[in-house]
């Protein structure tokens, strides 16, 4: 019997020990983290295609936002870049997608400057947040994606929960869009190294 405990003890440290040594968070210099932020398999950037529309979300730490805008960043919001481009037409715009009227186009153009930020959502843990800032880049017709930029609240335990961001963009024609990220990912993400 002493045995036994004894070796439940030794596996429980054992796999205490494994545990902090794998969660630990590593330090990247500021290209690799910019790059481990950017890269799908990390799961901050993630892309879904819905019929012929496809949507790119990219979680945005604030290490990552104060490097990428010289030192600026909002600590207080969770902040996500959204990025949308019809691709059955060569990458058309989604502004123009099944749009087949001017004053069609204008409205499509006021909603996705102003009315679409009602339509997204981020379940946080067991809340429900609007978002609270919402920034349509118009690109000037000079690119086939259109690119939104949000931010919700940031709550006390906002990292340590997992996150589904929701976006409904059924106006346009996809209907509603779940992104989600893992606490596991997002307590675990790399810190920046610091000159000394």
């Amino acid at each position: 019997m002493k045995n036994m405990k004894g070796i439940k003890l030794a596996i429980a440290m054992v796999v205490g020990i494994c545990a902090t040594i794998g969660c630990s968070k590593s330090k990247l210099g500021k290209r690799e983290f910019i790059d481990w932020v950017k890269n799908p398999s990390n799961q901050l950037n993630q892309t879904k295609t819905i019929g012929d529309i496809q949507l790119n979300i990219q979680y945005t730490p604030g290490a990552y936002l104060e490097l990428i805008q010289d030192g600026a960043s909002d600590s207080k919001m969770q902040q996500y870049a959204l990025e949308m481009v019809v691709l059955s037409k060569k990458n058309s715009d989604i502004a123009k997608h099944n749009i087949s009227t001017i004053s069609d186009y204008e409205a499509r153009m006021q909603y996705m400057s102003f009315s679409m930020q009602n339509d997204i959502k981020l379940v946080d843990g067991d809340d429900t947040l609007d978002c609270k800032w919402f920034h349509f880049e118009r690109g000037a017709d000079i690119k086939p994606h259109r690119t939104w930029l949000l931010g919700f609240d940031k709550l006390q335990t906002t990292d340590s929960q997992t996150k589904v961001l929701l976006v409904d963009v059924s106006k346009l024609g996809a209907g509603i869009v779940k992104f989600k990220f893992d606490k596991n990912i997002l307590t675990n993400i790399p810190t920046l190294k610091t000159s000394k």
